[in-house]
């Protein structure tokens, strides 16, 4: 699962806003910047919309530096793990005969 995080563009005009992964218990697993990107940064990630949170510039910040220092102490392995559940649990849910 994906939670867009959102705050205002910063000083220079650059946007601030990015992706929580989450496993489906709610576990934050990673973070991906959306940047100029918008949904084509999740590409291949996203499921159907994603809940958009609004926060201030200092919240945005830490929620990215949780993701991003979660994501760097997983394991390839364990991220592999975690994606390869989620596009099991897309399949059981919609029916889809094949994988993402």
């Amino acid at each position: 699962m994906l939670v867009r995080i959102a705050t205002t563009n910063d000083a220079s005009g650059n946007p601030r806003r990015g992706w929580l992964k989450l496993t489906a218990g709610g576990g934050v697993v990673g973070w991906i910047e959306e940047g100029y990107l918008g949904r084509g940064a999740i590409e291949g990630y996203c499921e159907g919309e994603s809940p958009t949170i609004y926060v201030k510039p200092s919240e945005y910040k830490r929620f990215k530096h949780w993701g991003e220092t979660i994501q760097e102490n997983f394991s390839d392995r364990e991220l592999k793990i975690v994606d390869a559940v989620k596009r099991k649990s897309f399949i059981l849910k919609t029916g889809a005969t094949s994988e993402i």
